[in-house]
């Protein structure tokens, strides 16, 4: 919030005057809380789902025991399999975030 009004700081002088200052924000701590709690539960609600989507159509598919997998269109097609259904699963995160700031 700091950096839309000031400069960022040029000597160690001035990066520890703006370091105390972005502290002595009012409700800083708490601010920091919500967002913090906020991106883990959007990243465990998001994120994970589709990684573990993309886990399943994945690993469930053959690669070579020996040498390394060089059949590169199977990690494009296994994550249009496994994000095609979980696209969506963004949007009621950024919904709750928007309304939480428009009421604010």
């Amino acid at each position: 919030m700091l950096n839309q009004f000031y400069e960022w700081p040029k000597t160690r002088q001035e990066y520890n005057i703006f370091a105390k200052e972005v502290f002595r924000v009012p409700n800083f701590w708490k601010d920091l809380a919500k967002k913090t709690m906020f991106g883990l539960v959007s990243a465990g609600g998001d994120t994970a789902v589709k990684l573990a989507a993309w886990q399943y159509v994945f690993g469930g598919t053959w690669s070579p025991d020996a040498f390394a997998d060089s059949n590169s269109f199977k990690p494009l097609l296994c994550g249009m399999a496994a994000f095609a259904p979980t696209c969506w699963l963004t949007v009621p995160f950024e919904n709750a975030r928007r309304a939480y700031y428009a009421d604010k």
